[in-house]
């Protein structure tokens, strides 16, 4: 028995929310000590930031996906076996927003690197925020698409 054809694309949005969660939180819990503003929080305060933060990494993630999809007339694009240029398309718009979205928050003392944060010259943000958009989308659509 075969399964409904708007499984597909539910699946398909599953996968990219929880692999996008998942590494993200990973990613945000390992970077916060180095923020200025997460010293002397308690635990459990700092993992309420961290949270905070991976909502807004999966949003972008999602949005970005959407983007794609919408361009493509296709929820399940990740599946399809030459959708290398919509991944680089998606890569692209979530790894713009979060860079415009970091650029700000530092700029406005949203939040505060520390010192041992270096700054990528060309986007003039830490290094693991950037690190961060640079590998994980890859690692989402890669989750994604052997989930489907």
């Amino acid at each position: 028995m075969s399964r409904p054809k708007s499984s597909g694309w539910l699946r398909t949005i599953l996968a990219l929310l929880a692999s996008a969660f998942a590494l993200n939180f990973a990613w945000e819990m390992a970077q916060g000590p180095l923020f200025a503003d997460m010293k002397g929080l308690s635990f459990e305060v700092a993992t309420l930031r961290c949270l905070l933060a991976t909502f807004g990494d999966v949003a972008i993630t999602l949005a970005a996906y959407l983007a794609v999809a919408a361009f493509a007339r296709n929820p399940t694009w990740v599946h399809q076996a030459h959708s290398r240029g919509r991944a680089v398309a998606f890569w692209a718009i979530a790894s713009g927003i979060s860079v415009a979205l970091e650029r700000h928050a530092v700029a406005t003392g949203r939040w505060v690197y520390g010192p041992y944060i270096g700054l990528v010259p060309v986007l003039e943000i830490g290094w693991p925020p950037a690190a961060q958009w640079a590998l994980l989308p890859w690692a989402v659509l890669a989750i994604t698409k052997r989930a489907g």
